[in-house]
């Protein structure tokens, strides 16, 4: 049989044999194929980082070191080929091991392989086997420096340890007994510590056997149980209070800031002052993919649990094992998947419920995920459809080094340490919100534990249920339905409207709880309190819920009689005051004067014996204010009478007659107890007993700059009371703030806070006044005392609004005269109004604020103001109207009761019941609206910067000074002349804060590569420098540049279709004409011009299309006679065509244009700093001043313009222009959108360059320029909220308080008062009635139904 032969056979033989030979290579040997891989796609090898290596072999303590008995611990087998999680906490737990035994830490690389080799394959990919520490890190774990006084060795690489080791002894496993892997880490450790403490030889190392047999192994870290006993320890240990990030870590934040979080880009110069600052308003999200598709299951058939340092107690998400047994049923597969592997609908909805649940807005996101890009891009599309972000951005998105992608895991760690929310473990949930609610502690209760240290308590399951609540006894009070919860360690309960009835019981007061035999399908309990309260609780949902209920109740009393917390309630009630004033035993009254001041000695003259119950500086200074006229005794027997019937201290209900009793002003006796009580800070000082104490002691001998700056305010402090003019007041005040900022250094000491410390100190003892002040400043008034004070500045633009909603005529009033409301406003809301009005009115308005809550610094309103005609008349009438607060409102009154009333009762019942619309929720609502107003002071220094430079460039035209006017006397002060730009030098200034304003060129011609950046000219500028000359005089002040960029740079989307609407409508009739339609569309394609792809070409084409489309649809129809169709009238290119509702469907129907509109407007225009202009230097000698010539911008183009020539002459010149929008790079469209009446999904895209003016909490200046009218002379800078200028003038004001005498203590015998105490009390319950009439606790006649259940 003949052979046929293809031809070129031979040639195709030497061909397939090694071909085929490549692939059974590459096929056979993952390694190669990483290998292929790496090369061909980034055409090198993964780094090896040998600078970061040498660093690691010269330490500057290895010097010393050397010929030193140091001792050291090195243990070899750290794990391998697990995540950089797992070796870092084994690392971590290695050190802690070294630390306790006083032996300088071995340490050695992040590892991947053990083989030897310099690069391994994962995923496809080469990457390093070995990457040193501090690469990664910076610290003691990397061989870094320790606190000054710890003499503990410092880290050393393995490599010198092996160098002055030679012949370490060396440690098995086995040398150690009695522990095993069930064990927890805290014994482990004290196990070995004991062994390597008698060891005297300074070279240890543990046997290098195989990974899997560490002391640590890697099951440990998801054992909670185990891992989370050393905590304790490790927490206050150098490894991780010193921790740092290496310097290619932080160089990578440096460069990638805008990406991350925008506001980083205006953080002040120094790079440790950046990286050290927190994120204010950034979310961060951690989404694993990739390898965790496959290794979900493996983790859900093992029925691991979560990561233990992910289940601290206090931690808000929590998880649960679903199973108990090997076997895996779907639901419980589902259950696991739902945790470790999310679905995006699952992502989004748990950043929606972060995001509703938050303190403090949210606007800022970043993604860290290791997901494809398609799958980012779809995440970050469905997160941008939730609305409100100012930006989002992904670790994908950066902008790294070949060094820095290969540890891109730690500056992702470094992002989410920083953020102020990370998904899993740092936003407040619902629970943490159910937590402030009721006023409960968010630390972790602790008891002690056998030898005095303390010991977290397990976490109890919470739950709650509906229920209705009654007293034990009869006609005492309504029953309420609301929700009973239990919150181990307490229980709480609130009405239905959340207003009328609350309490909270900590469980260790509960004495019995019983069932009560009632009617069949009724669950009752009966709950009997330390203080021997009957609480009767109708649980009125099913059965089985009611059983479950009770028996997590029953779990939960008896872990706290296990915990010895309930024997602690007697010794702590003996410090409240209220104890004493109940018992009818008690003699404190026989020494006590009428004010509740203590006298000092009995009849006899010996003193009297020392009380167990705390209290202020007025038990030996006196109280503010006359006891009589205060009706001191009958505010007493009522609260004696509601305290006897609803409990006290820590068994408090809060029934409606409580809030009315806060309302009309506490005794002084116990104002100090209600204010802890109310606030929670009583249940702060109940489960950390002891903490304030070892803080004092902890104080001595430190010194701080808080505690100077305490030093300069103390003698400032309420220096007009007497307990403040001894040394005993001041040493009472400086040690509360100096144990506060000991305790929260992020906070410090801030101006302001020794007024509220002074005050409460006054009705506190030192103790009480510190968890007050811990309240206060961290839950109460978050971001007042804040270096930034972003909060009070924030609450001034919110009453500032709540003013003009409420009292227009007011705002109106002030707009006119040009009166400031911050002026007078900002020392109420710092001070809560002590330092601006009589203490005794102030401790008022106090005792409402803790009882209420914020919201009642929004509600004091004041009279007289429709009078004032600038800020020196308004501080003075508020001030006169202050000192008159104890007058009578109705002086000429015949009726001797309406004379009783005063001016200060007055202005509170207007308050609350005029003002009851001002919610909490009101509050909540208007820092939400109002914080994108507050924004960084740099960015106006940006303008100017902007502005000074392009006039530096083309000098603007001389200004010309006004003529001189012959009704101005010559002994006046002539106006100086306005320094306004003209276009010229507009253009110039655009090009510096407006991408597209400027052509960036690269230039490349085989001599350098440079960039060059022209001004860019084009009728759109142009009409953008007329349309921001709102007073027609052809040119621009500085005050129009701010308003025209405030008018643009924090629109939203429909603000910013708008905006670009009124820029090309040039008769402002609200319509477009034909030729406008045309000139828009050449706006949007010189914007577009350097836009890679067809795509915003192809925008722009269909915009045209439509915007004809959709604006002949508008026009009159008229029949043609010639066809007799309909179609659309013509009209002129000059006539009305196209609306705004028109333009906005045309925008909106497509998706790039709606992008643009959306983001890509807003962020191109960019507030940087501006580099410093180069000047001329003078004297630096002839080579300088020939070099100066030389090198002249001039001889630099024409340097510049001689290499391009010679680069088009050899063939290498190249020029391409820089995007200036760069979110469509694939020259494939979009699709234009189906449908306008029901439009796709609008989908958005990442950018790397958003970089937009935005808002944060920690700002300090607020801009809302507002923008003349058209024919409107323009004037100076004009704000509508800007209380910088004041700072300085408002915090001498906090100095310099005005004493009012009403503040004196009173005698008991010079008072003019001399009322029996039967009309005294009588005069009381008038004045509860008039609130019970005219307020009744905000509360309206649904609201009360509802809270009482009358309508189940």
């Amino acid at each position: 049989m003949s052979k046929f032969y293809f031809p070129y056979s031979r040639l195709r033989s030497r061909i397939a044999l090694p071909l085929a030979t490549a692939i059974l290579i590459l096929v056979a040997f993952p390694f190669n194929r990483s290998l292929v891989y790496s090369l061909l796609v980034y055409g090198r090898y993964p780094p090896l980082y040998p600078h970061h290596r040498e660093l690691e072999l010269e330490l500057p303590h290895y010097q010393s070191y050397e010929h030193s008995d140091v001792k050291y611990l090195w243990s070899p087998n750290h794990p391998a080929r697990v995540g950089w999680g797992n070796i870092m906490q084994d690392y971590i737990l290695s050190y802690v091991l070294a630390y306790a035994t006083n032996r300088s830490f071995v340490f050695d690389d992040n590892t991947w392989a053990v083989d030897g080799t310099p690069y391994s394959h994962l995923d496809g990919k080469l990457i390093p086997s070995r990457i040193p520490l501090s690469a990664l890190i910076d610290g003691p774990l990397a061989g870094g420096a320790l606190p000054p006084g710890d003499n503990t060795p410092q880290a050393v690489y393995k490599d010198f340890f092996q160098r002055v080791c030679p012949n370490p002894t060396i440690l098995r496993l086995s040398d150690v007994t009695g522990w095993n892997d069930s064990d927890t880490v805290k014994f482990i450790i004290d196990k070995w510590v004991e062994k390597i403490t008698s060891i005297e030889d300074p070279c240890l190392q543990f046997e290098e056997t195989s990974v899997d047999k560490q002391i640590f192994n890697y099951m440990v870290y998801s054992q909670k149980e185990r891992l989370l006993s050393i905590w304790p320890y490790m927490s206050n240990l150098p490894v991780l209070s010193r921790w740092g990030w290496s310097p290619l870590i932080l160089d990578a934040f440096e460069v990638n800031r805008g990406v991350i979080f925008p506001p980083a880009l205006y953080w002040p110069e120094g790079q440790d002052s950046r990286v050290n600052q927190a994120m204010a308003g950034l979310l961060v999200i951690h989404v694993r993919r990739g390898d965790f598709t496959a290794h979900c299951r493996f983790l859900a058939k093992r029925n691991s649990d979560w990561n233990a340092f992910n289940s601290f107690p206090e931690l808000p998400d929590k998880y649960d094992k679903v199973h108990s047994d090997p076997r895996l049923s779907p639901a419980n597969y589902k259950a696991y998947m739902d945790h470790c592997y999310p679905s995006l609908e699952q992502i989004v909805e748990k950043v929606k419920t972060v995001r509703e649940e938050s303190r403090e807005p949210l606007e800022y996101l970043y993604i860290m995920t290791n997901g494809d890009g398609s799958w980012v891009a779809n995440l970050k599309v469905a997160l941008h459809d939730l609305g409100g972000w100012q930006h989002i951005g992904s670790n994908r998105d950066l902008s790294l080094t070949w060094e820095q992608k290969f540890v891109a895991q730690a500056l992702d760690m470094l992002v989410a340490q920083r953020a102020q929310a990370f998904i899993g473990n740092a936003e407040p949930t619902k629970e943490q919100l159910l937590h402030i609610f009721f006023s409960i502690p968010e630390v972790p209760v602790t008891s002690p534990s056998a030898d005095g240290d303390k010991q977290s308590t397990p976490e109890a399951e919470r739950m709650d249920i509906n229920a209705v609540l009654s007293f034990g006894e009869r006609d005492v009070e309504d029953s309420y339905a609301g929700k009973l919860h239990l919150i181990p360690p307490y229980l709480a309960f609130t009405s239905l409207d959340r207003k009328s009835v609350r309490f909270t019981l900590p469980l260790s007061t509960v004495r019995r709880v019983e069932r009560l035999n009632a009617r069949a399908g009724v669950y009752a309990l009966s709950l009997s309190t330390w203080h021997g309260m009957k609480i009767i609780v109708q649980l009125t949902s099913l059965r089985p819920t009611a059983d479950a209920f009770c028996a997590l109740l029953r779990e939960a009393l008896k872990t706290e009689l296990q915990r010895g917390q309930m024997k602690a309630v007697k010794g702590f009630v003996k410090t409240c005051y209220s104890e004493a004033l109940i018992s009818t035993t008690s003699s404190v009254a026989d020494h006590e004067r009428e004010d509740g001041s203590l006298i000092a000695e009995t009849k006899e003259g010996t003193p009297h014996p020392e009380a167990d119950f705390h209290g202020g500086l007025g038990l030996k200074f006196r109280f503010p204010g006359d006891p009589k006229k205060l009706r001191e005794a009958s505010k007493i027997k009522l609260w004696t009478t509601y305290l006897r019937t609803h409990g006290r201290n820590l068994t408090l209900l809060r029934y409606p007659q409580c809030t009315r009793l806060v309302q009309v002003g506490l005794p002084n006796r116990l104002r100090g107890e209600i204010w802890e009580t109310l606030s929670g800070s009583l249940y702060l000082r109940y489960t950390n007993p002891g903490l304030y104490e070892q803080l004092v002691e902890d104080i001595k001998g430190k010194q701080s700059t808080s505690f100077e700056d305490i030093e300069k305010d103390l003698h400032r402090s309420l220096p007009e009371y007497a307990g403040y003019q001894t040394e005993e007041g001041i040493s009472a005040l400086r040690r509360v703030l100096q144990a506060y900022s000991l305790q929260n250094p992020e906070v410090g000491y801030c101006q302001a806070m020794n007024i509220l410390a002074a005050a409460i100190l006054i009705y506190m003892s030192e103790e009480q006044a510190f968890w007050v002040l811990e309240v206060l400043c961290d839950r109460l008034l978050p971001g007042y005392y804040s270096p930034t004070m972003h909060g009070t500045l924030l609450d001034q633009r919110v009453f500032e609004s709540l003013v003009t909603r409420c009292l227009p005529m007011i705002h109106d009033h002030f707009s006119a005269v040009d009166v400031q409301l911050s002026v007078a406003s900002l020392p109420w809301f710092l001070s809560l109004y002590i330092n601006s009005m009589p203490m005794v009115f102030a401790f008022r308005i106090v005792d409402c604020f803790f009882c209420m809550g914020p919201k009642v610094l929004f509600q004091i309103n004041g009279e007289k103001l429709l009078q004032i005609q600038d800020d020196g008349g308004f501080l003075n009438l508020m001030r006169e109207y202050f000192a008159s607060l104890g007058e009578s409102a109705h002086p000429d009154s015949s009726d001797p009761r309406a004379r009783a009333i005063t001016r200060f009762q007055e202005l509170l019942l207007v308050s609350f019941r005029e003002f009851a619309v001002i919610t909490d929720d009101t509050i909540l609502s208007e820092r939400r609206k109002y914080r994108n107003e507050i924004v960084y002071k740099e960015q106006v220094g940006f303008i100017y910067d902007a502005l000074y430079k392009a006039m530096c460039v083309e000098p603007p035209p001389p200004a010309v000074a006004p003529p001189p006017s012959l009704l101005i006397s010559t002994d006046s002060m002539q106006e100086r002349p306005e320094t306004r730009i003209g276009l010229k030098t507009f253009r110039v200034f655009l090009s510096e804060v407006l991408t597209w304003a400027r052509d960036e060129k690269i230039v490349v011609n085989g001599f350098q590569q440079r960039i060059d950046s022209e001004v860019a000219e084009h009728e759109l500028i142009d009409r953008l420098f007329y349309f921001w000359d709102t007073s027609c005089k052809g040119s621009l002040s500085f005050q129009d540049l701010v308003s025209g960029l405030d008018g643009v740079m924090s629109n939203d989307l429909m603000d910013n279709i708008e905006w670009f609407f009124n820029l090309h409508d040039k008769n402002k009739d609200g319509y477009l004409t034909k030729d406008e339609v045309l000139t828009l569309s050449e706006s949007f394609l010189f914007i577009f011009r350097h836009e890679i792809g067809d795509a915003y070409l192809g925008a722009v084409s269909r915009f045209m299309t439509n915007a004809f489309e959709y604006g002949d649809t508008l026009l009159p129809h008229e029949t043609n006679s010639e066809t007799g169709k309909t179609e659309p009238q013509q009209i002129g290119h000059n006539q009305p065509y196209l609306n705004l509702a028109t333009f906005r469907m045309v925008v909106l129907a497509d998706e790039i244009l709606e992008s643009f509109f959306e983001t890509d407007l807003t962020a191109s225009f960019k507030l940087e700093s501006v580099p410093d202009l180069e000047l001329p230097t003078s004297g630096g000698g002839f080579l300088e001043d020939l070099w100066s010539n030389i090198a002249t911008e001039d001889n630099r183009k024409i340097f510049h313009k001689l290499s391009d020539e010679l680069g088009k002459t050899i063939g290498k010149h190249q020029v391409v222009y820089r995007p200036r929008i760069g979110r469509y790079k694939k020259l494939e469209e979009p699709k234009a959108r189906e449908s306008l009446i029901s439009p796709a999904s609008k989908s958005t895209f990442g950018s790397n360059t958003s970089d937009t003016l935005t808002a944060s909490p920690s700002s300090t200046l607020t801009i809302n320029a507002m923008v003349a009218q058209d024919g409107c002379p323009g004037s100076a800078l004009s704000t509508t909220f800007s209380p910088l200028p004041h700072v300085k003038a408002v915090s001498a004001a906090f100095m310099e308080r005005t004493p009012f005498a009403i503040d004196d203590a009173g005698d008991d015998d010079d008072s003019d008062l001399d009322m029996v105490h039967g009309e005294d009390d009588d005069q009381v319950l008038d004045e509860v009635d008039a609130f019970l009439e005219a307020h009744d606790s905000g509360l309206t006649d649904a609201d009360q139904k509802v809270a009482k259940g009358e309508d189940l």
